[in-house]
């Protein structure tokens, strides 16, 4: 899509104006120019976007766009790109090195388009003369709405599958109705929202139909409201649906209309339904039309957007439509899939059931499903085949449902529709952890930035309003609520899918599909911006003999992002230089799911990477080359170390990855996430001598050793985008905190206990630290003490695991972080039989949970943890029982045990229990 490139692009150069690369582009005002051309051919598609869409002449000139953009990025990327090579090969006294990178190139053809300028008057003519012929399409053509034939209107426009018998919602059905007949006299609007396909119509013509409804209310109307708003066909179709004489009200205005509207309705007590809103204006525009009168009048909305239904009825949450539960789901299926006219054959259930399983509780999908079950044979082997090529077959008629998902689309402000699309990258299934997608969009320059904010929170803004929009579902939520994995549907993913290719924004492929393809199609696919590689033995893709790889895989500058899922590789894979020879410009390298055997070498020759993910093999000690800091672009590095204690004589306690001495060059480092069996040790930052800072050379005979001591540097520089840094030695990293004033996130991972107390470096002086965890990975299982540690007050989040602290030193922990809410005790975090709760510890603590801990007597007293919400206990097979204090905390919601001892369990009931006869609901997980 053109918007989407446009964006990106002029957040490349917006980019570029900021640092110094713009001196290589010929002058900050080349850049100037081009971004105001490109702000103008924004502003020009935003104001055509819904025309765009429905013109194909358009659509094909907005593929030009698209062309046009997408070569300027690349031309500007690889002119940055052969810049920093230059500049690298100089200061190592190697220009040879880039003279001969250069020739390598031209030979591979990658270069041959592209010399060291831009041209942006060419760029800005050829944007001028795409709009001059929009602007001529357009004007041959009138996009006016039709005047609206009233004789011709569907009354409803719901679509013939929702007018079937509703399946399910028996309690939402309950709650609606309650709402509409109840004792409130002011005129209320109450809300459905959900996704598109859950059955928000479905529902609403339910409760339309009841017959409660019927006899409680005067009028009942109905209209279709839909994406397009149109004021006067609003009104139309809404009085159509209950006035006598409809045809006599097709010749009046807009405001005549509104003024019958209101007098029709005035004294009435009335029922209207405005089914599927998109914006929350409509309703601003329409209320003035609707009498309140205080007789218990109500509307009822339908959307997909929270959004909408908080800006009519602030004061009333919506009715979040639920996904259907299995029963519900293999109920619809046999309904549509057997028309009512007969039952499901015995032979047939359990295959039934596990399609319907299949379709994850969505109606439309069941429908869709339905509907190709209904033209099959009644056969076991029939039903089976339609259960295993489910996908296929959904896909084989995608007009089924593409056309609901594409409304959705269409309505997202550009600045979404990227990071929407996005979510096309990610496995079925898949619960994307909202860290890794944030991280990930940032890196692709989805975000644009706010003042004030970081990009972080503008991100998790953007993910809430998808939220919101009913796109994106929430998976897993944190203590405080904050939403710590998302997913979407499967048809939501198939649709992004669709989407993406259609924009060579984002291509999914496997290994078996790449090899199968011919070779326009191969072309085709590189030209993606994104690669999404699943199932496969990555390296098999692109290793190919140097004699065939110029001919068969043709170079591609177009490739911007590679991201591996559940990859295979075949054989000790050491490096990605696969990747580095032909996809020079890549700027996301996500290949988390690959093993490596050591370090990937080729990474440091994608000078543009901007996020970086892999895990490799570990045994012993193994050292991060300097070379990664010549990726000065990068704002996010993870690493994770994987350890096999059956091919390794040494301990987990003795895995270490030593990370090199972060120079100025990496100053645009958000993320530096280190994860798995390993301790993190990063090199000691140094300063040069200073009688050597103006010497350029320095000769001295062969046998003569001339050793200069290294001076530390306090301060150098400062990392002040870096927000998180885990898991590193606290001894290595006490001058690098120094310079990270903005850390949110810090873990400490070695032997931090010294004469039977913790240390690591002070940490008071990170105001903004949120999250800190400490593993100490000694040998020691004596009790510890906290000693004199000090930690940032307004600390958020602490996890402890190994440190083996006296119970008794949570009272100090309490005073050092006052405003603490949640605290994770995993394994070996305290030791001792007995904790016992006396004084007032952790006012603001709101999740405590205990981990694979050997406490056997848990004591508290009444007024303790005075703001806990959420207990977990995890693996306490020693703990007696919970305290029945704990239950009379006024605030507590949830108690989750998962494999503990028996009297645990018995103790959690027990509360509970005594909680319900309080009147108070404690909910109780058990596993």
């Amino acid at each position: 899509m053109a918007e989407i490139a446009v964006n990106s692009l002029m957040e490349n150069l917006k980019e570029l104006s900021n640092s110094k690369m713009f001196m290589i582009l010929r002058g900050k005002d080349r850049i100037e120019s081009l971004y105001n051309n490109l702000e103008l051919l924004r502003t020009f598609l935003l104001d055509q976007d819904q025309k765009l869409h429905e013109h194909k002449e358009l659509k094909s000139l907005e593929r030009r766009i698209r062309d046009v953009v997408y070569a300027t990025e690349n031309a500007i990327d690889w002119i940055v790109f052969d810049a920093i090579l230059k500049k690298k090969s100089k200061n190592m006294g190697l220009i040879s090195h880039w003279i001969k990178a250069k020739k390598k190139m031209k030979a591979n053809r990658i270069c041959l388009i592209f010399d060291d300028s831009l041209n942006v008057n060419y760029v800005k003519e050829e944007i001028n003369a795409i709009k001059r012929e929009v602007i001529e399409i357009l004007g041959k053509q009138s996009y006016n709405m039709r005047t609206l034939d009233i004789g011709n209107l569907p009354k409803t426009n719901i679509p013939k599958w929702e007018e079937e018998e509703m399946v399910g919602f028996v309690e939402e059905v309950s709650i609606i109705l309650e709402d509409l007949v109840g004792e409130r006299k002011q005129l209320e609007v109450i809300s459905i929202v959900g996704m598109a396909g859950l059955g928000k119509t479905t529902l609403a013509k339910r409760v339309y139909n009841d017959p409660l409804v019927k006899y409680h209310f005067s009028i009942r109307g109905w209209a279709y409201v839909s994406q397009e708003y149109n004021k006067r066909d609003f009104l139309l179709r809404l009085l159509s649906s209950f006035c006598q004489d409809a045809n006599d009200i097709c010749q009046m205005s807009e405001n005549e209309l509104a003024q019958m509207l209101y007098k029709c309705l005035k004294g009435k007590l009335y029922f209207i339904v405005m089914d599927d809103i998109w914006d929350g204006k409509v309703w601003t525009d329409l209320m003035n039309c609707f009498p309140n009168d205080n007789n218990g009048s109500r509307i009822l909305f339908t959307s997909r957007q929270e959004d909408v239904a908080l800006h009519a009825n602030p004061r009333k949450l919506p009715l979040f439509l639920r996904f259907l539960n299995n029963n519900e789901s293999w109920d619809l299926l046999q309904d549509r899939a057997f028309e009512r006219k007969e039952t499901c054959p015995p032979e047939l259930m359990e295959v039934g059931r596990k399609i319907a399983h299949k379709c994850q509780g969505l109606p439309l999908a069941i429908i869709v499903v339905a509907g190709i079950l209904a033209s099959k044979e009644k056969r076991r082997d029939c039903w089976n085949q339609v259960g295993e090529t489910m996908n296929s077959l959904i896909a084989g008629d995608p007009q089924l449902w593409m056309k609901t998902l594409s409304l959705s689309y269409s309505y997202l402000p550009f600045h979404l529709k990227p990071c929407f699309l996005y979510f096309g990258a990610f496995s079925e299934d898949f619960q994307i952890p909202v860290s890794r997608l944030i991280w990930l969009w940032v890196a692709e320059g989805f975000i644009h930035e706010m003042e004030g904010k970081s990009l972080e929170d503008v991100a998790e803004e953007y993910l809430m309003d998808l939220i919101s929009r009913s796109l994106v579902l929430v998976s897993i939520r944190g203590f405080d609520n904050a939403i710590q994995a998302c997913a979407i549907h499967d048809l939501v993913r198939d649709f992004c899918q669709r989407k993406a290719k259609e924009d060579c924004f984002l291509m999914n492929f496997s290994h078996q599909h790449f090899l199968s393809l011919p070779y326009s199609s191969k072309h085709f696919l590189l030209g993606a911006r994104r690669l999404i590689i699943h199932h496969s033995n990555f390296e098999r893709i692109f290793v190919i003999p140097p004699s065939l790889h110029v001919r068969s895989y043709p170079p591609s500058l177009h490739v911007r992002s590679f991201m591996c899922t559940q990859s295979r590789v075949g054989g000790e894979l050491a490096h990605v230089k696969f990747l580095s020879g032909r996809f020079k410009l890549v700027k996301v390298l996500d290949m988390s799911s690959i093993v490596f055997y050591e370090y990937p070498s080729g990474i440091e020759l994608l000078l543009l990477l901007k996020y970086v993910a892999f895990s490799f093999r570990l045994v012993g000690e193994r050292t991060i080359p300097d070379s990664i800091c010549d990726l000065q672009n990068l704002e996010t590095l993870i690493i994770h170390s994987k350890w096999d204690g059956n091919d390794s004589i040494f301990g987990r306690e003795y895995m270490l990855v030593i990370l090199p001495e972060f120079t100025i060059k990496m100053v645009s480092l958000r993320h530096l996430c280190l994860t798995g069996a390993a301790s993190y040790k990063i090199k000691r930052l140094v300063a040069p001598v200073p009688f050597l800072l103006k010497v350029k050379r320095l000769v001295a005979p062969v046998p003569f050793l001339l050793k200069v001591k290294r001076l530390v540097a306090p301060v150098p520089f400062l990392l002040k985008d870096l927000q998180t840094l885990s898991l590193v030695d606290p001894g290595s990293c006490k001058d690098f905190l120094a310079m990270t004033p903005h850390l949110r996130n810090l873990g400490f991972s070695r032997d931090m206990v010294r004469n039977k107390c913790l240390t690591f470096p002070d940490i008071d002086f990170l105001n903004h630290l949120q999250q800190l965890k400490l593993y100490n990975t000694g040998a020691s299982r004596f009790p510890n003490e906290l000693g004199s540690m000090k930690f940032p007050t307004n600390l958020k989040k602490l996890t402890l695991e190994g440190t083996y602290l006296k119970w008794e030193e949570l009272l100090r922990l309490s005073e050092l972080v006052p405003n603490l809410e949640s605290l994770n005790l995993l394994s070996g975090a305290c030791t001792g039989r007995q904790w016992e709760v006396n004084d007032d510890v952790f006012p603001n603590l709101k999740f405590l949970k205990f981990s694979q801990l050997r406490i056997i007597d848990w004591i508290v007293c009444d007024g303790q943890f005075p703001s806990l919400q959420h207990l977990a206990l995890d693996e306490c097979f020693f703990l007696k029982g919970v305290p029945s204090e704990i239950g009379n905390i006024l605030t507590l919601e949830m108690i989750e045990v998962r494999s503990c001892n028996p009297c645990v369990e018995n103790s959690v009931g027990q509360i509970v229990e005594e909680q319900k006869c309080m009147g108070k609901t404690l909910v109780c997980k058990i596993f």
